[in-house]
């Protein structure tokens, strides 16, 4: 497992408060007037604020600016202030900065202080790097990562260049070996109920292996779902995943799909699940809601189905939540 390193890592209360600051300096930008002309220089040099919503409110409207110029705009001192804006503890303002500095004009200091980086920075200094270097370098930012396995790659990089075509073609390599190893994977023998090794690490990596799950399993209607998808799917609780799930659950109808697919299921499902998922079938749509329901059922069994589903509807989320804790195999 790789370990996030210390300059990578930040607590959700600190990255709650960067993201609310965020809004906060977004919505006093957009009360702004629209053709005041800004300072760029200073306004760069609030980057490197101590105070979080002048360095907020500072990138937020270098940012706006740049939009608006057709990003035909640059500041004076690039290299010294990226130099020092890396420093800063918060990596989402690092990166939404430094993506700033990757749209000016290619500056020489900075591209050298970035491919530095690449061999013995870490933390918010290699975050930076890379961001500049993924518009102003491409080549030594693919090279960066077709060195390492996706596994080898820091969280934050994953979800920072999460779009960008050398990450994707990685993670969907290490989702195919992934997913190969849970399904073919035997207990030893003697050992019927020793744990699979690789669920952990599947459900580790969430929506994302989910949604690479259904496209390799979808388009085979035909043919039943294994227990162990059904299972790990359910434990991941994708919505992405429901209607794999629930067609499984329409042409083989089981208990365990049921309950894997209450756990997927969103808010817009929910919504369908009457009218369109199982129009014309209450009988189902009956035996379907025990099945989430569980232990629970005997309070609601008497009432009529639309009375059924309102019910749900008020504990929607720990529903969901529930079928995701009883898709957990229990093992010994």
């Amino acid at each position: 497992m790789v370990e996030e390193r210390r300059g990578l890592t930040f607590s959700t209360k600190v990255f709650s408060l960067c993201v609310l600051l965020g809004v906060l300096a977004s919505l006093i930008v957009a009360f702004g007037e629209e053709d005041n002309p800004i300072d760029l220089d200073a306004k760069a040099q609030q980057l490197l604020s101590k105070d979080l919503l002048e360095r907020e409110l500072a990138l937020q409207e270098l940012l706006k600016a740049q939009v608006r110029a057709d990003y035909q705009i640059d500041i004076g001192r690039k290299y010294e202030i990226f130099r020092e804006l890396v420093k800063c503890p918060s990596a989402g303002f690092v990166y939404k900065a430094a993506y700033f500095f990757s749209k000016l004009p290619k500056d020489n200091d900075i591209l050298r202080f970035a491919e530095e980086h690449l061999k013995s920075g870490e933390g918010n200094a290699l975050l930076a790097s890379l961001t500049y270097l993924e518009t102003q370098k491409s080549d030594s930012f693919s090279r960066y990562f077709e060195e390492k396995e996706y596994e080898e790659i820091e969280p934050v990089l994953r979800r920072a260049f999460v779009s960008n075509d050398v990450i994707r073609k990685k993670r969907e390599d290490y989702h195919a070996r992934l997913l190969k190893h849970y399904i073919d994977w035997t207990p030893p023998e003697g050992l019927r109920d020793a744990g699979n090794p690789y669920r952990p690490l599947i459900v580790k990596e969430g929506p994302s292996i989910a949604s690479h799950i259904v496209t390799a399993y979808k388009g085979n209607e035909k043919d039943a779902l294994p227990v162990s998808i059904i299972w790990i799917l359910g434990e991941i609780g994708s919505p992405a995943a429901f209607d794999l799930l629930i067609g499984e659950y329409l042409a083989r109808p089981s208990e365990r799909t049921a309950i894997s697919a209450g756990a997927c299921l969103s808010w817009p499902q929910f919504a369908e699940l009457a009218g369109k998922t199982f129009a014309g079938n209450e009988k189902q749509l009956r035996t379907f809601l025990r099945h989430i329901y569980g232990e629970k059922w005997k309070d609601v069994s008497e009432l009529q189905t639309n009375a059924i589903l309102e019910h749900l509807h008020q504990d929607f989320v720990e529903f969901r939540m529930q079928c995701k804790r009883r898709s957990r195999p229990v093992l010994g």
